[in-house]
């Protein structure tokens, strides 16, 4: 839904597509933006029944075909639970089959992303997870998957600052301090002091966030606590440090 509208959002992952780490492929349909025209997208194959046979996905040099295996009947028998009704249109079809499609696609790496803007899958999404088990759907908005998405960066020590431009872990969280904090000027002790604080606070902020899409287990739990009750330390920090700033009038 979000390539159909004039939604810019969507162009900070073509940043990306030349990245090593990441494959970007786009549902079939019209855009808005000439950008996402050179993103690959998936073909649908049908047979002469008219029914979704196959899938196919090619980035220019290797292509993959996978078959569908789902009857359009029963898709949308599953629509008229998802929208509580009996009869779905055309759109609502289209919306429904992309879900089943991409479980299709899922089936062999669980680390894949569907972004959408659609609220009904969203809403149904942990409805769908348990109706496909065994393959994570990950269905997320826009704001989920750049969050992801950073944090897969950071987890391969990857920060970048543009899309070929990377620095060190220490100069991109003080850059992300300055952008929060833009009128800090160091030199002054308790200034320096609440810069750093600051700065580990984002820090532990980002551990939080990739110890939850780890997965569950103790050693998660724990590291969580942990990074969690230090950013509880670094917030009373941050106002000791206010509170220690002469006010200037």
């Amino acid at each position: 839904m979000l390539l159909e509208s004039a939604d810019i959002r969507p162009k900070v992952f073509l940043d990306y597509k030349a990245s090593e780490h990441f494959e970007i492929v786009r549902t079939p349909g019209s855009v808005q933006s000439d950008d996402f025209r050179n993103i690959p997208e998936y073909v649908e194959e049908y047979d002469e029944s008219g029914d979704l046979s196959a899938i196919r996905v090619s980035d220019g040099s290797t292509e993959t075909r996978t078959a569908f295996g789902y009857r359009m009947a029963d898709i949308e028998e599953v629509g008229k639970h998802i929208y509580n009704k009996q009869a779905l249109n055309t759109r609502e079809t289209w919306a429904l089959k992309k879900i089943f499609v991409w479980a299709k696609l899922n089936q062999n790496n669980p680390y894949n992303l569907f972004v959408t803007d659609n609220k009904k899958l969203l809403n149904k999404r942990l409805w769908f997870e348990s109706r496909f088990p065994g393959v994570p759907l990950g269905i997320v908005m826009f704001d989920e998957a750049k969050e992801i998405v950073d944090l897969f960066l950071k987890y391969h020590r990857k920060y970048h600052i543009l899309n070929n431009f990377t620095c060190n872990k220490g100069y991109w969280y003080l850059l992300s301090f300055r952008s929060k904090i833009k009128h800090c000027h160091f030199g002054v002790a308790t200034l320096n002091a609440f810069a750093r604080r600051f700065i580990y606070l984002l820090m532990s902020l980002d551990e939080v966030g990739l110890q939850y899409y780890s997965g569950v287990n103790n050693d998660t739990m724990d590291n969580t606590l942990y990074h969690f009750n230090y950013f509880i330390s670094l917030v009373t920090g941050v106002f000791d440090s206010f509170a220690l700033i002469p006010l200037q009038f």
